[in-house]
């Protein structure tokens, strides 16, 4: 005989029959989205090796967007655009404000220490973020993080014919980066251009006789296509710049396990940069050859020469640094770089490759940090 189920019971029936077997998935969390100012070109190697690094490590719970806008590097609205969280992440120019950051200043001053680049960035990243207590304060009252520095491409000495030998500055003026320049060369007999914004221009025109520049500057106007010469020196490089400075806040907001991740991203990305930076140099120099450039290397007393005043010059540096920076320290700030230089330059030696500058730099740096206070203490 036929039975039929009161329609409540079938009803229930059907309710059971149509939930799922197991417990249901669960929704994937949408990233924390982060906003970079990076106002440099896209090809930059700021841009294309060290955001690039700590967008990867940072997925997929941090969406790390990139925005090639915003104030010039070395303003003051750069600077206070980070502090005050308009954006998470940004380079900052750190040599380029000695009122927040004297320590860079006086960084700033000592960038002939040491030819190998990635020795020289690890150098002053472990000199700041482990043996730096004041550098850190600094950071804090701006409400910035700092995760290390890089080493940009070696500077240049460019003019319309060679200038290595020994005597060659003698008597001509010459446009630097800087203050630190501008001291070697009238080291040399030669006399300091005053600061222009495009030394290219200044030395097409005749107004200069040489600049200290980048060798990238021969691909770009106004230096392309002239005919010049290019001497080899060493004249060290540019190292003032944080490529990923954090604002404190967001920085606080990464659980420990992120924050670890950004360092690993950290010592991939000082390592990277600095080695796109030497790429670039090495194309620049084999394309100003193609080109029928010189390019020559400074006779021996010449270099001997820059590496006598750059010794005597650091020395100077120090024992004013507490009168032009307020750096009390400083003689011993400047010894511990050394000290570190040459540790760094010995471990890497000339066969390293990137991967082992990596390891390198996380071993001595980044795994001995506190990710749970680093930044935030």
């Amino acid at each position: 005989m036929l039975r039929f189920f009161p329609l409540r019971f079938a009803l229930s029936l059907a309710l059971v029959l149509a939930l799922p077997l197991g417990p249901a998935p669960a929704m994937a969390a949408e990233p924390t989205v982060w906003q970079a100012q990076y106002p440099l070109a896209p090809d930059h190697p700021v841009v294309t090796e060290g955001w690039a690094a700590m967008a990867a490590a940072l997925k997929p719970d941090i969406d790390l967007q990139l925005r090639l806008t915003g104030p010039r590097l070395g303003t003051a609205e750069s600077l206070d655009a980070l502090s005050l969280g308009a954006h998470q992440m940004a380079p900052v120019a750190l040599a380029s404000y000695p009122d927040d950051f004297p320590h860079w200043a006086m960084l700033g001053e000592l960038f002939l220490v040491g030819g190998e680049s990635v020795a020289a960035a690890a150098a002053i990243s472990e000199l700041v973020m482990r043996e730096c207590p004041a550098c850190q304060q600094n950071f804090a009252r701006r409400k910035l993080v700092f995760l290390g520095t890089y080493g940009a491409a070696p500077y240049r000495l460019i003019g319309p014919r060679p200038l290595a030998a020994s005597q060659s500055l003698e008597g001509q003026t010459v446009a630097t980066p800087g203050s630190l320049w501008d001291r070697l060369v009238v080291s040399l007999g030669g006399r300091a251009a005053p600061p222009r914004e495009d030394t290219g221009a200044a030395l097409v025109a005749g107004k200069v006789t040489a600049v200290i520049d980048i060798a990238a500057a021969l691909r770009r106007p106004p230096l392309a296509g002239h005919a010049l010469a290019v001497t080899k020196l060493p004249l060290g490089g540019y190292r003032g710049a944080g490529p990923f400075m954090v604002n404190r806040d967001a920085w606080r907001s990464l659980s420990v396990d992120q924050r670890r991740r950004a360092f690993v991203a950290a010592a991939t990305g000082i390592v990277r940069i600095t080695a796109a930076y030497h790429r670039q140099d090495a194309a620049a120099l084999a394309a100003a050859r193609k080109q029928g450039i010189a390019v020559v290397r400074g006779e021996l007393l010449l270099e001997d020469r820059i590496r006598r005043f750059a010794t005597a010059d650091q020395e100077q540096v120090a024992k004013s640094a507490e009168q032009r920076f307020g750096i009390a320290n400083a003689p011993h700030f400047l010894d511990r770089l050394k000290v570190l230089y040459d540790k760094y330059a010995i471990l890497l030696g000339p066969k390293a490759t990137d991967d082992d500058a990596i390891a390198l730099l996380s071993a001595e740096i980044f795994d001995r940090l506190d990710a749970e206070t680093y930044g935030l203490q």
